[in-house]
């Protein structure tokens, strides 16, 4: 199976597990009892033999995950301990007691209960958080999407100096393109001067700034959603550049997980308004 799709069951199980427990519908006790690297993996493999996502080698005896577990391959099955053991690493769950490799026992912390409580497509889901970028954002650009898909597996993967470059590189990709997009919708003759003014100013800030300028300008003419640019334009790009630049220097200083985390999740609402701008803008251009 998938990488992702494994971490999406393996995540969805710890978070039914916890729904449970809050709902009252288990104790603490059977909880902590729960929480183990076996029967997590047989967990996930029974939700992969439900959704058709895996097929074993034969009919399971009955409809226990331990029976689906005794069947899934091992391939599978270590994916899932190191993913288990990516959510320690993230903070997500504490390694207590172990007898074997299969009866290491886990608690959730504090950070960890927070993550279950926000529900879906979290980055902590990278499937789920990617189907819902590219479904919010629909105009989002190839590269854009890509750059996040290497934020999501770097924020995973502890990495979290270059997490935050390459939100950077994909806020800056979409500015790139909104330029261009804002560009060609001007009339023939006012694009030499658009091109100049552009040109002349070297950083992507300065960029921005006159591009924002413009927008401003005709924003009571942008869709209802959009035309607050300082709110989510301005606030966002700033934050999101202020990260990148801390994290591509050596200032010494390094991102917090919950500030990547914060700013991944950010990029979400972000994107799905620039898609909207960028609708707007793309259909500008085909009426000039």
């Amino acid at each position: 199976m998938d990488l992702p799709e494994l971490h999406e069951l393996t995540l969805q199980i710890l978070r039914v597990r916890f729904e449970r427990l809050r709902e009252g519908q288990t104790n603490e006790g059977q909880f902590r009892q729960d929480l183990n690297a076996g029967q997590i993996t047989d967990d996930v493999a029974f939700q992969s033999y439900k959704l058709g996502l895996w097929t074993p080698d034969r009919p399971l005896p009955g409809d226990e995950p331990r029976f689906a577990g005794d069947q899934f391959p091992a391939e599978d099955k270590g994916t899932v301990l190191s993913i288990i053991w990516q959510f320690v690493g993230l903070g997500v769950l504490i390694p207590r007691m172990i007898t074997d490799e299969r009866n290491q026992f886990f608690d959730l912390s504090k950070y960890g209960k927070q993550v279950l409580e926000e529900g879906d497509e979290t980055p902590y889901d990278p499937l789920g958080f990617m189907k819902r970028l590219a479904s919010d954002a629909p105009r989002l650009e190839p590269a854009t999407f890509g750059y996040v898909q290497e934020a999501v597996d770097c924020f995973l993967g502890r990495h979290l100096r270059a997490a935050a470059v390459m939100v950077g590189l994909a806020s800056e990709n979409e500015i790139l393109t909104l330029i261009e997009l804002f560009r060609n919708g001007l009339a023939a003759n006012l694009q030499s001067g658009f091109d100049q003014a552009i040109n002349a100013r070297r950083t992507l800030k300065t960029k921005f700034d006159y591009l924002y300028t413009r927008l401003n300008q005709d924003k009571n003419n942008f869709p209802a959603e959009v035309r607050e640019l300082d709110a989510w334009l301005t606030g966002t790009f700033q934050v999101i550049r202020l990260y990148r630049n801390d994290a591509g220097h050596p200032t010494g200083t390094s991102p917090t997980r919950e500030t990547v985390y914060s700013t991944l999740n950010l990029f979400l609402v972000y994107a799905r308004l620039l898609s909207c701008l960028k609708e707007h803008l793309s259909s500008s251009a085909a009426d000039t």
